[in-house]
């Protein structure tokens, strides 16, 4: 049984290699032939209010979003549009494919099973970043507190539910989801985190502290960071690596972790534990490969 009537194939503006338009086409042809609507669009890499009204008013009708491309674009679109209720599906044609995980080679024979009903869902739970007054937005992957300066620690204070937490002195601080667990997180030692879990990791780059080591918390949780006096250099948070803003002393950072979720399609087939395999070469053991 087919639940998509109307189908949004999405991808970004700024890519040059050919093959993804016509990637788009054959999809585009392949739903036509079985019935469904289609809304192509390319969209500016950028968060500007502009690119998400456009997406908004292409797709609000939509069943479902396609997005082609790597991880990074389907990071910067999901979240322009995780407020619409859609459900997304990726097509990798980029490299690791965390969540863009059908591969063109798949594309004909995966998106007819999806026609069909032969397919799995799932949620992922996005973070909320917000300083009053200043800035608001949303994280499918992570937001990072950094400098901006090269070789500068900085020092913040951190607070759950307005109970202190602890002191970090680090190049940075990750808190992710645990989509955004095999990102960043992971390269800075934080744990892999099946990705349908409720939960948020606080991951610092790099401490000074050896004894400060990642934490999971669950999402119930409001967590507030703040600069502390002795930070002399500027300092940036980004969210998924694409959209950065300034944290100034005296912002007040807010992180809501369950404040919004966005629901994926996966092929029947789908297995994250055979992803982590692949991709990352997870559980490796060269010995048994001689």
């Amino acid at each position: 049984m087919n639940n998509f009537n109307k189908i949004a194939l999405v991808s970004r503006n700024n890519v040059s290699n050919p093959s993804f338009a016509k990637v788009m086409k054959t999809a585009e042809a392949i739903f036509e032939r079985n019935g469904c609507a289609t809304v192509t669009l390319a969209l500016p890499p950028n968060d500007s209010a502009e690119s998400k009204q456009l997406l908004e008013d292409r797709v609000k009708d939509c069943d479902l979003i396609i997005i082609f491309g790597g991880d990074g674009t389907f990071l910067g679109i999901a979240r322009k549009a995780c407020h619409l209720d859609i459900p997304f599906l990726g097509i990798n044609l980029g490299r690791l494919g965390f969540l863009t995980d059908i591969r063109e080679t798949e594309l004909e024979e995966s998106l007819i099973h999806i026609l069909k009903g032969e397919y799995k869902t799932e949620d992922r739970e996005l973070i909320r970043v917000k300083i009053p007054g200043k800035f608001d937005s949303f994280a499918l992957n992570d937001v990072v507190i950094h400098q901006r300066s090269i070789s500068r620690m900085i020092e913040l204070d951190v607070f759950v539910d307005d109970k202190y937490l602890t002191s970090y002195w680090a190049d940075g601080v990750i808190f992710a989801t645990p989509t955004g667990s095999t990102a960043y997180a992971l390269s800075s030692g934080g744990p892999l985190v099946y990705p349908s879990l409720s939960a948020v990791l606080v991951v610092p780059i790099s401490p000074h502290t050896f004894s400060h080591r990642p934490i999971v918390l669950p999402t119930n949780l409001k967590i507030k960071v703040a600069l502390k006096e002795s930070v002399r250099h500027a300092v940036s948070v980004s969210c998924d690596g694409q959209v950065v803003f300034d944290f100034d002393k005296g912002d007040e950072l807010e992180l809501i972790s369950n404040a919004s979720k966005i629901t994926l399609v996966h092929p029947e087939n789908y297995n994250y534990f055979e992803i982590l395999r692949a991709k990352l070469n997870w559980g490796h053991h060269p010995e048994r490969e001689r």
